[in-house]
């Protein structure tokens, strides 16, 4: 059977199920309790000629249904009423479909595949001309009527759009999202829509796209579209709610951006970039949609902020930013879909700086994420540790972690990847390390101590590291010269990997190789030295070319094979490149 509808009152529902006669399969309209029982046949089609499917409830118990007829030249189809009894049946429209049906006035979109006319029940109950859809509307397969009879919604390209019943008002719910919607379902008082996504997910979403649970559910439906049961209370006909647009900046601030990065379930469905307002700090992300290649509109999702970072935590990114007034830290989680936010929460503050590291699992679960922050006024180093877990779990309290220190590092291109923290001495720029265990204490395993400092080396005038094969880089005091090493133990050599450089950071590539980014200290220009593999620690710096990317006054975000940054007006950038940053 292909599900149909419930009724306005929850208590009937209708489907079409397949019957066979003189070795022909055909459907019927049928009708049950919600629990398949009570059932009853309403329509009877040809057996030979015709079949009936896709059943909708009308406002007076009455329901309309598609009539397929195979002729000798062809097919045909029809709309059809019938009562709830399979009384009084009759054709209604010729050669259309009904796609849904208005449960308070009536009113039905119709089409032979796809949306493509709204028709206004009259007086009589026939129907008057079609009135055209408008786009995106038109070519829709899945419309539905809110239980109040006043809203549209329906979806296209994984798009969940939202309207008047009379279409107009036409807007995206999903806008900012990248949920890929496959089906949805209205909830029983018209406030808020169930769907299931493209990796089986199912989420509820309020009207304005906002999450209504934040835990996603997985599931596979069957049988059609899925439904939510009336309560019979559906309350009196609203239009969509207003939604306030904010334009997005005129110019985004002058540092690098941040990059959402989604686990399995979305994997290249879905990235993101964070990046903040030049103007007043406030938090923004803009969605790439590969089910539709395409970028979302700029979403508003925080803030003001003094400065942002983005880290996978396990399968959904987590924001961490500072408060520009008194410093404090806040942190978000994504909610149900890929671009939805938890509410923000304080975490501690204040403080000098930020960064986050992957830290300690607990066994048989996921790694739990360590925010550093250092203190304004000491410079020492304080670490809070969030398991897999929160926000549903309370935070803990701050630890301090070391110190004092002049600046932090830890894994970026891609961050989350490494357990080693990087500092340097602000009595004279020796670069320290400290890397934390793999396990928490308790498990069935050996837990190594929280490991002491060590040096590594310098002095330095600053540091960067790339986790997944430790990647640590300095820049020489005296005449901004890169040194690198591939190995985070004490005694492995620096090797001398590039010039002056303005900025400069590294990443993870392919088959174990890491690149290397520097910045032209004159002219901002941005080169690259590319595909370096190391053996023992030992390695020959690959040869440095420009990347080809228009001049910016920041490094770039390395995502893959993609770089982000912010131009000298302050847009944000983002091109593709090849393995061997080859970019367009």
């Amino acid at each position: 059977a292909t599900l149909g509808e419930f009724s306005a009152d929850g208590q009937r529902v209708t489907f079409a199920k397949e019957a066979q006669q003189a070795g022909r399969t055909y459907t019927r309209i049928n009708t049950s309790a919600p629990d398949g029982s009570a059932g009853a046949v309403v329509s009877t089609p040809d057996p030979a000629t015709q079949s009936d499917t896709g059943p909708h409830w009308g406002p007076d118990g009455t329901l309309l249904f598609t009539r397929t007829t195979t002729t000798p030249t062809g097919t045909r189809q029809d709309v059809w009423s019938v009562k709830a009894d399979g009384t009084a049946a009759h054709a209604v429209v010729p050669d259309t479909a009904v796609l849904a049906v208005n449960p308070k006035t009536g009113d039905a979109i119709t089409g032979a595949t796809t949306a493509t006319d709204l028709r206004t029940r009259n007086q009589s109950g026939g129907y008057d001309a079609p009135k055209a859809l408008p786009e995106p509307m038109r070519g829709a397969t899945d419309p539905a009527f809110s239980p109040d009879g006043g809203m549209v919604a329906f979806s296209r390209q994984g798009r969940l759009y939202l309207g008047a019943a009379d279409t107009t008002m036409l807007r995206e719910v999903t806008a900012g999202l990248c949920a890929d919607v496959r089906n949805f379902a209205w909830g029983p008082h018209g406030d808020r829509l169930a769907l299931t996504t493209g990796v089986d997910g199912a989420a509820i979403i309020g009207l304005r796209g906002e999450s209504l649970r934040t835990h996603t559910v997985w599931s596979v439906p069957t049988g059609g579209r899925f439904m939510w049961q009336p309560d019979g209370q559906p309350g009196p006909a609203t239009p969509p709610p207003p939604v306030t647009t904010t334009p997005a900046p005129a110019r985004f601030a002058a540092e690098t951006p941040g990059t959402a990065v989604y686990g399995e379930y979305y994997g290249d469905k879905c990235r993101a970039v964070i990046a903040r307002s030049a103007d007043d700090g406030s938090l923004w992300m803009h969605m790439y949609r590969a089910y539709e290649n395409a970028w979302s509109p700029w979403q508003r999702i925080g803030g003001p902020t003094a400065d942002v970072v983005v880290y996978p935590f396990g399968d959904v990114p987590m924001l961490v930013a500072r408060n520009p007034v008194d410093h404090s830290v806040y942190a978000t989680r994504q909610s149900t879909l890929p671009g939805q936010w938890r509410p923000w929460q304080r975490i501690g503050g204040p403080a000098a700086d930020l960064h986050v590291v992957m830290g300690p699992r607990p066994v048989k679960s996921q790694p739990s994420a360590v925010v550093l922050a250092r203190s304004p006024s000491t410079s020492e180093i304080y670490a809070l540790q969030l398991l897999p877990s929160w926000p549903i779990d309370p935070t803990p309290a701050w630890t301090r972690f070391g110190g004092p220190a002049a600046d932090v590092a830890v894994a970026v291109n891609p961050a989350g990847t490494g357990r080693l923290v990087v500092a340097r001495s602000p009595a004279d720029g020796s670069v320290y390390a400290k890397e934390l265990p793999e396990y928490l204490p308790g498990g069935p395993y050996p837990i190594p101590p929280a490991g002491d400092w060590y040096k590594l080396g310098g002095p330095a005038r600053a540091v960067s590291v790339t986790a997944g094969g430790t990647v640590i880089t300095a820049q020489n005091p005296v005449d901004g010269s890169l040194w690198t090493r591939v190995s985070a133990a004490p005694d492995a050599p620096w090797h001398k990997a590039g010039p002056p450089a303005a900025g400069f950071t590294s990443a993870l590539g392919a088959n174990g190789t890491f690149t290397l980014f520097a910045q032209n200290p004159q002219t901002r220009a941005l080169s690259v030295s590319a595909g370096n593999t190391s053996t023992n620690g030992q390695w020959t710096p690959q040869p440095w070319r420009p990347v080809g990317i228009p001049t910016t006054p920041v490094l770039p975000a390395v995502d893959g094979t993609r770089l982000t940054t912010v131009t000298t007006e302050g847009a944000v950038l983002t091109v593709t490149c090849d393995q061997q940053w080859q970019c367009t």
